[in-house]
């Protein structure tokens, strides 16, 4: 059964790539715009994505810049925004477990429980995507899908190529999408 902090995990491979090609509405300074508050978590992951992206070949973007960009594109007033809010303030080199009490760590299972972590882990750790997704599983709570969100936005930048080998070698074909 899908929890409510899945959806953001779900969503940010086709918000990242609709946004790609021009497919999301923009407001009139050219940034997205998301009304819905059940779409916060899904925005927000799907904007780092994008960003994330977008820094591919050149140096990553300091965190402090990344959560203020995403932050621009989320209701102000929501609680994921309110969270990611809070991931911004905390200090560089702040540990894992101090982050996890501060901002949830999907034991929740609400979008505002998960998505402010997974967005410290990712901007933490923007060029290791072995150790986002380590620190995703030690941070306990929902892991499948802090790991899903921070993998999702570190692979926008480091592509396959900064994804361990071995993990790669270990993925199941997905199934043919020919005649769905």
């Amino acid at each position: 059964m899908l929890a409510h902090s899945d959806l953001p995990a779900i969503r940010t491979n086709s918000r990242a790539s609709g946004w790609r090609n021009g497919s999301l509405r923009k407001s009139r300074r050219g940034r997205p715009t998301w009304r819905s508050s059940t779409k916060q978590g899904a925005a927000a992951v799907a904007v780092a994505a994008w960003l994330a992206a977008g820094s591919r070949g050149g140096p990553a973007p300091p965190p402090s810049w990344l959560f203020d960009r995403v932050l621009e594109s989320l209701d102000a007033s929501s609680e994921v925004a309110e969270g990611i809010r809070r991931a911004r303030r905390l200090p560089p080199g702040t540990h894992l477990s101090n982050a996890a009490a501060e901002l949830g760590n999907g034991s929740r299972v609400l979008c505002q429980d998960t998505v402010p972590l997974a967005l410290w882990i990712s901007f933490s750790h923007l060029d290791d995507y072995r150790g986002a997704i380590l620190r995703a599983i030690e941070a306990g709570g929902d892991t499948d899908t802090t790991g899903a969100m921070a993998g999702g936005v570190v692979a926008a930048r480091v592509g396959t190529e900064g994804i361990p080998e071995e993990w790669l070698l270990k993925l199941e074909p997905l199934p043919s999408m020919e005649g769905a």
